[in-house]
């Protein structure tokens, strides 16, 4: 396999290709993440197409790790300002490119290698040094993904390491590279020394004292002592303090009403969507759920996995479409919502 992705990307027009394939979609931009695209692709690279539903599951988990940072949830608008919307597509497009060109290359890798790579993973090993599932299970849910979608991903990133480490890997080495290390190693020189003993040296003298003044006067900080103090400290630890400050109760209550954010978790529903191109598509499969099909066999008809199904247990606030999220906090318990016109596409929810 590695053979013949060598083989096709050896030449210099092949590697340089490459570079302006993943270079140009790396700094290339929309002006508008819920404009410019059908409902059906965010964007297309090739015969890969990005859907809406995967873009949308990767800015949310970027959202989710800028918000662990602030220790609260990031909403769409301030992900917006920080770029995460653009981070997200330019790198969903790079992915989106070497799948791409791993196809043309009938690139592929072993289920017994993936599982092998994951036996090894450190992240994923207890304290002994062994493969732990529980914490394996536990840092993909932490990352908003299940096991098959985190497998895929692995899969994908595999294949993808395949492309940019044997392409890096078989870069020339820069000819001033090679002078520089054999000069470092190889130059030799001709060194000529002499010693220089006591007896080459003209007696000093005693110095007089006129000599020592001066001297003294020039390296003054050598012979002095540094100025010494003495100092009282006292130390304000918060949990002494606090025992000695009494705060009573009309205090306590009015700091809440004013923070009361601060003491909230705000309401997450686990959330199922299936997208559809137009809203008489999605009055269609209403009617039918309302015939007596469950929702799922509606979902695997038109073509919806199950990784993305299930967008995954939000906030409102953390949600990208914001008609969308106040269907979906409207909703009573397992109840299904009439097709909703959404930013991104029309879906049940």
């Amino acid at each position: 396999m590695l053979a013949a992705l060598r083989k096709g990307t050896s030449g210099i027009l092949a590697k340089a290709f490459i570079g302006l394939l993943v270079l140009s979609f790396a700094v290339w931009g929309i002006s508008d993440i819920f404009s410019g695209y059908s409902r059906h692709s965010v964007a297309t690279v090739g015969e890969v197409e990005i859907s809406p539903q995967e873009f949308q599951r990767d800015l949310q988990l970027q959202m989710r790790r800028f918000g662990s940072r602030l220790n609260r949830s990031l909403t769409l608008d301030e992900a917006r300002a920080l770029g995460l919307d653009r981070q997200v597509l330019n790198a969903l497009i790079n992915r989106a490119a070497l799948q791409n060109l791993a196809r043309e290359l009938n690139l592929g890798i072993a289920d017994t290698a993936i599982a092998q790579r994951l036996m090894k993973e450190p992240s994923f090993q207890d304290s002994s040094g062994r493969f732990s599932r529980a914490i394996f299970e536990q840092l993909i849910r932490a990352n908003g993904m299940n096991e098959a979608m985190f497998l895929l991903r692995q899969r994908g990133a595999y294949v993808q390491d395949q492309i940019t480490g044997t392409i890096a890997g078989n870069l020339p080495v820069p000819r001033t590279l090679i002078k520089a290390e054999n000069i470092y190693r190889n130059q030799t020189r001709t060194l000529k020394y002499f010693t220089l003993t006591l007896d080459h040296i003209e007696p000093v003298g005693e110095p007089s004292a006129e000599d020592l003044q001066k001297f003294y006067e020039g390296n003054k900080a050598k012979y002095s002592t540094p100025e010494l103090r003495k100092l009282g400290v006292i130390a304000l630890v918060p949990d002494e303090v606090a025992k000695k400050i009494d705060i009573g109760e009309s205090e306590l209550k009015a700091y809440y009403e004013a923070n009361q954010a601060a003491f909230r978790k705000p309401e997450r529903r686990t959330i199922q969507q299936i997208p559809f191109p137009d809203v008489k598509a999605a009055q269609a499969a209403y009617e039918k759920i309302q015939a007596g099909a469950s929702f799922e066999e509606v979902a695997k008809e038109n073509k919806v996995t199950d990784e993305d199904l299930t967008l995954g247990t939000l906030s409102k606030a953390e949600m990208l479409d914001p008609v969308v999220a106040d269907v979906a906090f409207s909703l009573a318990a397992n109840e299904i919502s009439k097709p909703v016109e959404g930013q991104l596409s029309t879906v049940l929810l």
